[in-house]
């Protein structure tokens, strides 16, 4: 119940105006103390959690301070209206209302003190995270890029070797060791070079000879998986001085005098890639990258890091509690907190190497980590304190000289209520988006003028129809839904289909929300037209899908042996990446009919050919026999209306098609046949599709003539 404030108003103002300033003056140093916490031995912490402490991004921290600044400047406020006998009355407020103020204030300031905390003790760990991640994935790439370049050194070893006469002659022997030699010669990193039979033992080799019996088994392993194909595998080499070596192998040929042969490079990477990886990129006392292999059921670190007390080649179980190296085969990549080799506490991140059984460990004492956060937590424990004492002084002071001017503002507060009552019926009538006001009901209460353009109906006849009527889909569950999570505080977005007044269907884009107006609840829609935006983006998403054919079909035009297969392969290509419904490559005959040979098909309706008899004499209007005769790129948007296909119009449409081209294939200036696409979308092939489909019968055309090119070379040899 309220009651009067004792005392006039301007004996009230002025005791409450000294104790209010004075809490003010207090809070102002506790922001300027923030400040300096802020920027107290910045050296110590990163440039990002610096910036981030230095604005006080955390939402916590920024509800806390708005918190206290607001009850400066509304206690301030309602001072002023307390100005003397003839001002407003202020009324007390009652003393539960007062304490259970205060008590939801002081909690809510200590516990955004507390998650403020916590948030910076989270994002420092978040950034430290980041930054293991990124040291052990950048190192775990760098040893990918060694292996790549060993394969490209074994690639231009065995391009060499492929051109020799076969190896397995006695006199090619000399020329082979020169060869291995001057390989070795290149790098240090290069221990030995060794030529595999077929039976998997070396026919010779260099610098193979004190590895021979250890690895004979290894390389003749390596050897047999290397005839399918390129490989690699890292070798344990035990004994006195155990050692790592790294072997990529390639066959030297697939068929001929050489083919069974695999040549085999052996790299030791303790010689300068993993002196290298361990390099830690910045000033850290306790922070290293180390490199370890699965070996059975051990974890073998292949490197040893100077200023680390561990043995070269050091081997611990895999099932080590809490190990790093362990951790990191068995869960994969991540950042986690374990233990290392000495079975100390630390943040490692670990990456798998993709050439090799190999992980990669950057890690860092905890210790090491989180020391620049201690202090910290408890400077910040003394200032939110202080913020605490202070806000209840302010609360207390505004207390005393509050209520003022409530009935004024409150006046105030109707006014501009009823003034955006008005505001909001004019700005729905002008705004652009279809807008909608549906009762409980469904029916339709009020539409802006956006709505009676997008639909075609007028006011009058959209207050007769429901919401369902205006939808083209007769999926009821998928409207209750919608309906229902309109009804909720967040609303509803969502996709679905409209029906206008003369029937047709339009794609649109509602967001909706139920609203109270004087007590009842209403659905409130906005709608917009979303048809051209989808219908650019499936044209965007299909143009990527031609391009991505484009450079798959690179790859076929250089592993083509023949024009069947060529033409074959690039049919299926461009149907099964660029998603057409069929394909199909015809030659031009030069015979009497002028007739034209199907060689080629992929997709669905191929049997559409045997109902069609395709020629290229003058007269014949289809796509195929235009673009053979006219050498010109020949369009079809439309099968359903488009007269010269009109032969051939109701077996198309049978089988899905809507839309086709004809790109001519040419030999030199000759045109020797065309590559034809099949769509069942209609208006498929818009300027850039046609543009990129061009350059790719371009390259039909370049491997055809260099097919038939080489097939006359070889003629001429014989």
């Amino acid at each position: 119940m309220n009651r009067k404030l004792p005392g006039p108003p301007h004996l009230i103002r002025q005791g409450a105006g000294a104790l209010f300033w004075l809490a003010a003056v207090c809070l102002a140093v506790l922001g300027l103390l923030a400040i300096a916490t802020v920027f107290y031995d910045r050296a110590g912490l990163s440039p990002a959690l610096q910036a981030t402490l230095a604005v006080f991004l955390s939402p916590w921290s920024l509800t806390t301070y708005a918190a206290t600044t607001c009850l400066v400047l509304v206690g301030g406020w309602y001072l002023w209206r307390v100005r003397g006998p003839t001002g407003p009355k202020a009324v007390a407020m009652p003393a539960p209302a007062i304490v259970g103020f205060l008590l939801l204030l002081v909690a809510t300031i200590a516990g955004a003190g507390y998650l403020l905390s916590r948030d910076i003790d989270s994002a420092f760990r978040e950034e430290r995270y980041a930054q293991q991640r990124g040291i052990a994935r950048l190192k775990a790439r760098q040893i990918d890029q060694w292996v790549q370049e060993r394969f490209v050194d074994l690639q231009f070893l065995a391009t060499n070797l492929r051109g020799f006469p076969s190896l397995a002659q006695p006199d090619v022997r000399d020329l082979v060791e020169l060869v291995f030699g001057q390989l070795l010669a290149g790098h240090r990193e290069r221990v030995a070079v060794a030529l595999i039979g077929a039976d998997g033992k070396p026919v010779l080799s260099t610098g193979l000879d004190d590895l021979a019996s250890p690895l004979a088994a290894p390389l003749a392993a390596l050897a047999e998986r290397a005839r399918q194909g390129q490989a690699v595998v890292s070798l344990l080499v035990r004994g006195a001085s155990p050692r790592v070596l790294v072997a990529v192998a390639r066959p030297v040929a697939d068929s001929g005098a050489n083919a069974g042969f695999v040549v085999v490079m052996l790299s030791d990477p303790t010689i300068e890639l993993l002196p290298d990886i361990t390099t830690w990129p910045s000033d850290s006392p306790s922070s290293n990258v180390l490199v370890a292999q699965r070996d059975g059921a051990d974890v073998v670190y292949l490197v040893q890091v100077p200023g680390l007390s561990m043995k070269p080649f050091l081997r611990m179980p895999l099932a080590t509690p809490n190990l790093n190296a362990g951790m990191g085969f068995l869960q994969g990549n991540g950042v986690r907190e374990g233990v290392d080799f000495r079975g100390v506490p630390v943040l490692a991140a670990s990456h798998l190497v993709s050439a090799l059984p190999w992980v990669v460990i950057a890690k860092t004492d905890v210790a090491e980590v989180m020391a620049p956060l201690d202090g910290r937590r408890h400077r910040i424990g003394w200032i939110f304190g202080g913020v605490i004492v202070m806000s209840i002084v302010l609360v207390f002071a505004v207390w005393r000289g509050q209520r003022a001017a409530l009935v004024a503002a409150l006046r105030q507060y109707e006014s501009e209520r009823e003034a955006m009552a008005r505001n909001a019926g004019t700005l729905m009538q002008h705004a652009r988006d279809a807008i909608l006001l549906v009762a409980e009901d469904g029916h339709i209460v009020e539409a802006n003028a956006a709505a009676e353009a997008l639909y075609g109906y007028s006011s009058g006849e959209l207050h007769k129809l429901t919401i369902r009527d205006l939808r083209a889909d007769d999926d009821a569950v998928a409207f209750d839904h919608q309906w229902a999570a309109a009804a909720t505080e967040e609303g509803a977005l969502f996709e679905t289909k409209h029906r206008r007044k003369d029937g047709s269907v339009l794609l649109v884009e509602v967001s909706s929300r139920a609203i109270e107006v004087e007590g009842h609840t209403y659905r409130e829609s906005s709608i917009r037209d979303i048809g051209h935006r989808k219908a650019l983006e499936r044209q965007v998403e299909r143009l990527l899908r031609v391009q991505r054919a484009l450079q798959v079909a690179t790859g076929v035009l250089l592993r083509s042996t023949s024009e069947e297969e060529l033409y074959q392969r690039m049919s299926g290509v461009v149907v099964d990446v660029a998603g057409y419904r069929m394909g199909y490559v015809a030659l031009a005959e030069d015979d009497a009919e002028k007739s034209i040979r199907i060689v080629a098909t992929a997709g669905h309706g191929a049997d559409i050919f045997s109902y069609v008899h395709l020629n290229w004499r003058d007269g014949n209007t289809s796509m195929t026999g235009s673009a053979i005769r006219s050498g010109q790129i020949q369009v079809n948007q439309d099968f359903t209306i488009n007269p010269n296909v009109s032969a051939w119009r109701d077996e198309a449409l049978k089988r899905g098609f809507l839309s086709s081209i004809a790109l001519p294939i040419r030999e030199g200036s000759r045109v020797i046949g065309v590559f034809g696409l099949i769509s069942s979308e209609r208006h498929a092939f818009d300027a850039q599709e046609v543009s990129v489909l061009a350059t790719l019968a371009d390259d039909i055309s370049y491997g055809v003539a260099a097919l038939r090119s080489r097939n006359r070379g070889d003629g001429d040899d014989d």
